[in-house]
This record gives structure tokens, C-alpha cells and sequence, in this order.
């Protein structure tokens, strides 16, 4: 199989991989790759994204111990060198076996939580309607680290589940626009043609579908977001944030119609 990830970005998973055994022993049932770099490739402002799947749960120093590991190991949002940033859910195996609403989560990491972190918060387990949208995407896709086959430990979520999903994240993803307008918006798209086609594709073609179905004027802000998703240089929301809430208001829209 071709390997997804550049020399560099290979380097940094399978740090998280040699730390997450070291970690955990026998404890680690898989890692999975998933995200950009296995649904067309990973784009200049892609994270890393890693599903771990453990069992028994993390004890209080494990939680410690890991968040010290991944911290050492991403780089600072928004990444100025070589590594990337690095996105971690951690899955206990009782929690996939027993999967009702949304799932519980026993561990998440991400860089938009660094400042939490740096103030001495761990990562607790917490129910999160996204990681059922991550749990499906991820069974689709997601290469094994280590561990079997990611269709052997990942649940099936339905088409329902999905769409609960989807519909529990909305609030949130919407309150975090101002500041993160590129991002809000290509997940919005995805959204949208995840409900309307019951598919998962990757931002970038996704929100170019969704650009055809739009009016001209919101046409454009979305291919803008396009833009910026797959160059080095982000987008510069300032002076049009009025034009950026209206296509944020119209893609929340079109997202409830369809699910």
C-alpha cells in the first residue's frame, strides 16, 4: 500500500505511535490514520489526524502522561515549520461496544485546546456528537498503525446516527466562526452534502459542490475558503465579515434542510 504521509509527517505519527505503546502496553488495540491524509491528501493547513482505540480505559496518569507526549510532539496552530498539528481521539473499547447518541470520547487533543492546556486542564472523557461523524469517515478510510483492520474495532453508525450527528454539532461549529471563518465554512459545506448525499468528501471538493448550488454572491466566499484551504496563506476574513456570516447563515440553512 502507498504510504499517505510525507517523510516528515511519517516521522512525527509513528512518534505517537512508539509513545502511545510505550504508554500503554497491550493496552493500545489501534491506530488509525484518518482525515486529509487518507481523502485526497493532506493540504498546507491539514492537521494529523489519529484515532486510537484502548483497552482498559486511562487512568489518571495515563491521561497526564499522553497529553505531555502530544503536546512535545504537535506544532503550535497556526504551524510555522515542518510538523504538523496534531489531532488525537482516544475510543475505549467498552464505550464502541455499547454506542448510543453520541459517543463518549475518553481523551481528545487538538491545538484549538492548547491554551486549556497550558493551564494545567486534562483531556476527560466527554460525550461529543462530532466524533460520530469522525467514528463513520474514519471506518470508510482510516489506515491502520498498528492493530487490525479499522472496520474489525469501529462501530457501523448509521445513516440516522449521522444525521443526529451532524445536527448536535451544528450549534457549536457555528459559535466558533468569528476567527476561524475558513474552517466553519468548509465544514459547513460538508456538512451539507454529507445530508443531502449521504457521503463523507473532503472539504475542498465538497465545498466546490456546494459553490455550483449556491447564489453567485455566497459563490464566491466559498471558493475563497476553497482557496485558502489549499495554499500556505490564509484567508483574510477582516473586511468582510458581514459577506462571511450570510454564507454562514445560508450553508446552516441548507444543512437543516437537507437533514
Amino acid at each position: 500500500m502507498t504510504d499517505p504521509l510525507p517523510p516528515v509527517e511519517r516521522a512525527q505519527v509513528n512518534a505517537v505511535l512508539h509513545g502511545l505503546q510505550d504508554l500503554l502496553g497491550a493496552g493500545l488495540c489501534g491506530l488509525y490514520l484518518h482525515g486529509s491524509a487518507m481523502a485526497g491528501g493532506l493540504r498546507p493547513h491539514s492537521d494529523l489526524d489519529l484515532l486510537a482505540v484502548i483497552d482498559p480505559d486511562l487512568t489518571d496518569g495515563q491521561r497526564r502522561a499522553l497529553l505531555a507526549l502530544l503536546m512535545d510532539l504537535s506544532a503550535r496552530h497556526p504551524r510555522a515549520g515542518d510538523i504538523r498539528c496534531l489531532e488525537v481521539m482516544v475510543f475505549a473499547t467498552a464505550d464502541l461496544a455499547a454506542l448510543t447518541g453520541a459517543p463518549r470520547v475518553t481523551f481528545t487533543y487538538g491545538e484549538w485546546l492548547h491554551a486549556a492546556f497550558t493551564q494545567g486542564q486534562i483531556p476527560q472523557p466527554r460525550h461529543d456528537p462530532d466524533a460520530a461523524l469522525i467514528l463513520a469517515q474514519a471506518r470508510g478510510n482510516a489506515q491502520a498503525m498498528v492493530g487490525p483492520a479499522v472496520g474489525d474495532l469501529l462501530p457501523v453508525i448509521a445513516p440516522d446516527a449521522i444525521r443526529a450527528a451532524i445536527a448536535g454539532a451544528l450549534p457549536d461549529l457555528v459559535a466558533d466562526l468569528i476567527g476561524d471563518e475558513t474552517n466553519v465554512l468548509l465544514t459547513l459545506a460538508r456538512m451539507w452534502r454529507t445530508a443531502a448525499c449521504g457521503d463523507f468528501q473532503p472539504k475542498d471538493r465538497a465545498a466546490d459542490w456546494a459553490a455550483r448550488q449556491l447564489p453567485q454572491d455566497l459563490a464566491a466566499p466559498m471558493q475563497d475558503a476553497v482557496r485558502a484551504y489549499l495554499t500556505p496563506e490564509p484567508a483574510d476574513w477582516s473586511r468582510r465579515g458581514d459577506l462571511c456570516a450570510m454564507l454562514c447563515a445560508e450553508l446552516t440553512a441548507r444543512v437543516h434542510a437537507a437533514l
